[in-house]
């Protein structure tokens, strides 16, 4: 599902899985955070000044927590 994954063991950057068996685990934090940055830019870019300043911050913080739990459960095959 990313568009890219970092192998550690080959040092690099990937957008095809590596075979397991020479590579190792790939890691997908990578991709999140440029996802994170891509969406928050475009937000910037899209939503005007005034529609931003009328959004409260208690629901930044609850987009924020549920986008947490969305990568949580998305990821949950490395905590469980």
């Amino acid at each position: 599902m990313a568009l890219f994954r970092y192998y550690p063991v080959l040092g690099g950057f990937y957008r095809q899985r590596q075979p397991p068996a020479t590579s190792g685990q790939f890691i997908v934090w990578y991709f999140w955070l440029f996802g994170a940055l891509v969406v928050s830019l475009a937000l910037s870019l899209v939503v005007p000044r005034k529609w931003a300043d009328r959004i409260p911050q208690s629901w930044i913080w609850i987009a924020s927590a549920a986008l947490v739990v969305a990568i949580l459960v998305y990821e949950r095959r490395w905590f469980y």
